[in-house]
């Protein structure tokens, strides 16, 4: 079961969001930071489940994808006031 959901997690979330960022990139006037930030949570995410189901707390990577989670919650805040 667990290398089912790493899986559909590791493929669906992360790698088919990742190629639909690099799309908009290319393709839609969406501005850079916002989908940089956004790629760059994803490897930061990548990180974490490395370690799935178990999270480390103190670990750097799951300091870091606070970090851009909070920060794209900052932006959104920017862009939809």
């Amino acid at each position: 079961m667990k290398t089912y959901v790493m899986y559909v997690i590791h493929f669906v979330l992360l790698q088919l969001t990742t190629i639909t960022m690099l799309g908009m990139m290319l393709f839609e006037e969406i501005p850079w930071t916002l989908l940089g930030s956004c790629l760059a949570s994803n490897i930061a995410y990548y990180f974490v489940l490395q370690t799935f189901p178990f999270i480390q707390l103190t670990s750097p990577a799951f300091i870091s994808s606070l970090g851009k989670f909070f920060h794209l919650i900052i932006l959104q805040n920017d862009v939809t006031a």
